[in-house]
């Protein structure tokens, strides 16, 4: 029986950081797992560094499509394959420790849970950023899930299956994870913690998110709210969803909202963490003289005096 399946796709990924992310796959302690790549239209350079890793990762299955079909179909078609009983995600040019999926699937399956979430390392050229995950008993999922990304998390996969959780069917230039993330955390029944950090998720200037316009941030976002609620139940007025909203995507740059949506936007949660984002990073110009002000979500405090800023970040 296989218990974790590994989904990667890969496209031309920076040759020491996709040896980097292969060698740390194949040092994985947990028995029984599969890893399934999806060679993305890859160059024949790209296609050699897989090939040399063939025989050390296990139960590997390789995906090849002749040209780049997009991230999010791409994932789709790796979710297709997965045999495993929890899924999870890596990109290729991150990396894990050897323990992550053994810890991760033990701790998941003792707890019946249908997502684990975990801490992470942002790894930065000149530093490294710890980012540990506090325990929470709360019945809130979305407020125990604290980004939107995939790869920090296992899945069960019966239950992504049941629900129908897939990846966009659009080509999200970013916050392709996100679409998949608020359908996974709206159907599940629970969600454990591990408080240890094993996830190096690695920061480079040239990456997708860095690279892409201020507009086209704006266009994702506004494409992953309008399918999002056009593939959940209507109606939805949860505020720990709606805090999870904002805590994962760029809302508060957005001044027109999907109709799909609109219900949402005028619950009175949904008003109040809007406005108070505003006023948070896009003061007026008196608030720019003197205010003091809260991050709904995060809860740090900015205080601005003559345009100076200082940010005092919660304990």
């Amino acid at each position: 029986m296989i218990k974790v399946s590994v989904i990667m796709p890969v496209y031309n990924t920076n040759k020491f950081a996709l040896e980097r992310c292969l060698k740390s796959l194949s040092k994985q302690t947990l028995d029984d797992i599969e890893f399934i790549i999806i060679d993305n239209g890859c160059n024949v350079f790209t296609n050699n560094i897989i090939s040399q890793y063939k025989s050390s990762l296990k139960n590997l299955k390789l995906i090849k499509f002749s040209k780049n079909i997009g991230y999010s179909q791409a994932m789709n078609a790796g979710l297709k394959k997965a045999r495993g009983e929890y899924i999870g995600f890596c990109d290729s040019d991150d990396y894990v420790d050897s323990n992550y999926y053994e810890n991760l699937y033990n701790l998941v399956k003792y707890n019946k849970s249908d997502i684990i979430t975990c801490g992470y390392f942002e790894e930065h050229k000149d530093k490294t950023i710890k980012h540990t995950l506090k325990d929470s008993r709360n019945n809130n999922l979305f407020d125990i899930i604290e980004n939107g990304a995939v790869w920090n998390k296992l899945f069960n996969r019966n239950f992504i299956y049941t629900h129908n959780i897939h990846f966009s069917k659009k080509n999200l230039s970013v916050y392709a994870d996100n679409f998949f993330l608020i359908q996974a955390v709206f159907f599940a029944k629970s969600v454990i913690v591990d408080k240890n950090d094993f996830y190096h998720y690695v920061i480079y200037d040239f990456s997708t998110i860095h690279g892409i316009s201020l507009l086209d941030q704006k266009q994702s976002t506004y494409d992953v709210l309008d399918e999002a609620f056009k593939t959940l139940p209507t109606n939805i007025e949860s505020e720990s969803l709606i805090k999870f909203l904002f805590k994962s995507l760029p809302i508060q740059t957005l001044t027109q909202f999907p109709d799909s949506m609109n219900y949402i936007t005028k619950t009175v949660v949904w008003k109040e963490i809007y406005n108070s984002l505003k006023r948070y990073n896009s003061p007026t110009f008196m608030q720019k003289m003197f205010s003091i002000t809260k991050h709904p979500i995060t809860q740090n405090i900015r205080i601005r005096i003559l345009g100076i800023r200082k940010t005092r970040r919660k304990l």
